[in-house]
Formats: C-alpha cells, structure tokens, sequence
C-alpha cells in the first residue's frame, strides 16, 4: 500500500510539472464563446453573431447564415491578436484581444481591396418582450470593397 501511494504521488509530482502554469489540459482559449460583433460597411454597423472555438492549438472562428456556421480554414491567437483565415472566401479576419472586447479588421486578400473595422463584445442575451427591438425582416446583402 505504502510503495502505491508513493507512486500515485510520484506521478502526480510530474503531471504537474509537466502542465504549463495557470492552465489544464482541456482549458479554453480567453476568446471562446459567442460575441456580438459589428462590421462597418460604408459608414453603416451591421450587428452579427459570431462564435469562436478552440481544440488545443487549433482555434476557429464562425459566421452564421441564418442556422449554417461559416467557419474559418485556419486561425491562431499569438500575443493577444487573433487571426481568423477564411480561403474559401479569400479573406482574413484579424481582431486584438482588448480586456472583453476584441477590435480590428475583415478584408478580402485581393489586391487593392480596403479592410472594414469590426469590434466585438461578450454575448448576452437579452429578455424577450423588450421595447425598440429592430425590424430586421428581408433580405440582406453585404459586398466587400
């Protein structure tokens, strides 16, 4: 018993050592979650939704289409900037981690093009039945510059 407990405790000695400080193995990136983001188009804020996740090193950032998320290709978080590659639609996404704001730019990769400013806050959900709620119903198009 005495040479069992010395080994659990032996190997629980070099799990932690082997840990990075401050994290665990499963431990979320500081940017997962849902956020509620707006883009400037020609002088207008479109509000959207927009979901980040990370598994391990990979992280991936997600627009919705209605209930479809459009994830990116690629994407890494170094030194608080977060930046999002979608291939399929030639862009980049990059945002600055900003205490619980992220800000920055969306802008296709062609040449020429101009980035649009995005910034984007913490979720919340806000109570049915409030007042002012905005009529979205329609159509919407978007075009990059």
């Amino acid at each position: 018993m005495e040479s069992a407990m010395k080994n659990l405790t032996a190997a629980l000695l070099v799990t932690c050592l082997l840990l990075p400080a401050g994290r665990s193995l499963d431990a979320a990136s500081p940017v997962d979650g849902l956020w509620d983001a707006v883009i400037v188009a020609s002088g207008t804020e479109i509000p959207f939704r927009f979901e980040i996740a990370s598994r391990g090193s990979q992280i991936e950032g997600s627009f919705f289409e209605g209930d479809r998320k459009v994830g990116s290709s690629s994407g890494r978080l170094v030194d608080d900037v977060l930046t999002l590659e979608y291939e399929h639609l030639n862009t980049t996404l990059e945002l600055k981690v900003n205490g619980g704001e992220l800000i920055g730019a969306y802008r296709s990769n062609r040449a020429g093009a101009r980035p649009q400013d995005i910034h984007m806050r913490r979720f919340k959900a806000i109570a049915s039945g409030d007042g002012n709620v905005p009529q979205l119903a329609g159509n919407w198009e978007m075009r990059r510059l």
